[in-house]
């Protein structure tokens, strides 16, 4: 049982130096709790989460602390990382260090007691009808 298992593997994020206002939308309309900040080369240089969008002014998007996780790590090596460092969310990324998921607390426990992962049902609906507009329907320049 690793995180690979458990994390959200369908990436909704931002680009570093886009607005964080930009998150409120697909964050609302997806059920999201956190979006990662990528850079071009979908390495995570920040996250942005429901507390920032409250916060939020016309600033960029680079919420501190940033932790991530190997999607191969074991999902008591991410649990030790969220309570070390008193988070709920962690990118997870693969060995080069690119962004390929994000996991959350209630990932992790869902996993401990060996329950299916669950992920929000919008993302999966998504998911199913996605084209080729999504980045223009979510993102603009």
């Amino acid at each position: 049982m690793n995180v690979g298992d458990y994390m959200n593997q369908h990436l909704v994020y931002l680009r570093e130096g886009d607005r964080v206002d930009l998150a409120r939308r697909p964050m609302a309309d997806l059920g999201l709790t956190a979006v990662p900040v990528l850079d071009e080369e979908h390495k995570p240089v920040g996250v942005v989460s429901l507390r920032d969008l409250v916060d939020a002014r016309d600033g960029t998007a680079t919420s501190e602390p940033l932790r991530t996780v190997l999607a191969s790590a074991s999902i008591e090596e991410a649990a030790r990382v969220l309570v070390a460092e008193d988070l709920h969310h962690l990118v997870v990324v693969d060995a080069t260090g690119a962004a390929v998921g994000m996991l959350s607390s209630l990932d992790v426990v869902r996993a401990l007691v060996r329950s299916p992962p669950k992920h929000p049902a919008a993302i999966d609906r998504l998911v199913a009808s996605v084209s080729e507009d999504f980045e223009s329907e979510y993102r603009s320049e």
